[in-house]
C-alpha cells in the first residue's frame, strides 16, 4: 500500500509539473505578443496559462495591464483582485487597480487602494531595512512617483487641490512630467496662482500635451 501511495505521490508531482511548465510556455507565447501590441491575443495566451496554473500571480497582473489597455478597466480589476487575494501584501495590483478605477470614475475607491499601496509601501521599507537581503521582486513593488501620482489625479477629480507636494515630488522624479505639469498648473490656477500656473501649462505644451493650448488660451492669454 505504502508503495502504492508513493507511486501515486511522484505521479501527482510530474503532472503538476507539467502543467506548470505548459503554463509558463503560454506566459512567454503573451510575453511576446504584448512586445508586438497584440494585446487580445496576449490575453488569450494569459488565459491559458491561468487555467493551468490558476495561482499564477504574475500572469493575473499581466492580464490586467492587457485588458486595460484594451479599455477592459472592469476586467483588469477583476484580474487584480484574485491577486490580491493571493498576494495580499504585493504593492503592484493595489496601484494598478488605484488607476483602472480613477478611469471608471470611482476616485474615493481608487484612493483606498492608494492608502494601502502606500501602508505596504512603508512597510516593505521597514522590512528591508531589518532583512537587506530580503527580494523587492517578491512584494511586486511599485515606484512611490507611481503611488502618490495616482493619490493626486484622484484627489483632483474629487476637487481636492491639496496634491501639489505629490505633483512635486512626481516631476522631481521625472515621472509622468507632461502630465504632472499639467495637472500642477490646473491647481495653481485654481488657487489663483496664474503665473506659476501658466508656466506650467506652457511646459506641458512643450512636452507635446495636446490638450493643454486650448486652457493656454483661456487662462494665459
Amino acid at each position: 500500500m505504502n508503495r502504492i501511495i508513493q507511486v501515486i505521490i511522484v505521479i501527482s508531482i510530474l503532472f503538476v509539473g507539467c502543467k506548470e511548465e505548459k503554463a509558463n510556455r503560454h506566459y512567454q507565447n503573451a510575453y511576446n505578443l504584448e512586445e508586438e501590441d497584440k494585446y487580445e491575443e496576449a490575453i488569450k495566451e494569459l488565459d491559458k496559462a491561468i487555467e493551468l496554473n490558476p495561482k499564477f500571480e504574475q500572469a493575473y497582473l499581466d492580464r490586467a495591464i492587457d485588458k486595460s489597455i484594451i479599455g477592459d478597466f472592469e476586467g483588469a480589476i477583476e484580474d487584480l483582485d484574485i491577486m490580491i487575494k493571493l498576494l495580499p501584501n504585493a504593492i503592484e495590483p493595489y496601484a494598478c487597480r488605484a488607476e483602472y478605477k480613477r478611469m471608471l470614475e470611482q476616485y474615493e475607491d481608487a484612493l483606498e487602494d492608494v492608502d494601502k499601496a502606500l501602508e505596504l509601501k512603508s512597510y516593505t521599507s521597514v522590512i528591508q531595512e531589518i532583512n537587506t537581503n530580503i527580494i523587492e521582486d517578491k512584494f511586486y513593488n511599485i515606484e512611490l512617483e507611481y503611488i502618490l501620482y495616482e493619490r493626486a489625479c484622484s484627489n483632483y477629480m474629487l476637487g481636492n487641490y491639496d496634491i501639489i507636494d505629490d505633483l512635486n515630488y512626481c516631476i522631481r522624479k521625472k515621472m509622468m512630467l507632461k502630465d504632472c505639469f499639467y495637472m500642477r498648473g490646473m491647481v495653481y490656477i485654481a488657487s489663483d496662482m496664474k503665473a506659476e500656473g501658466c508656466q506650467d501649462l506652457n511646459t506641458a505644451e512643450k512636452l507635446e500635451t495636446d490638450y493643454t493650448s486650448y486652457l493656454i488660451e483661456k487662462y494665459c492669454e
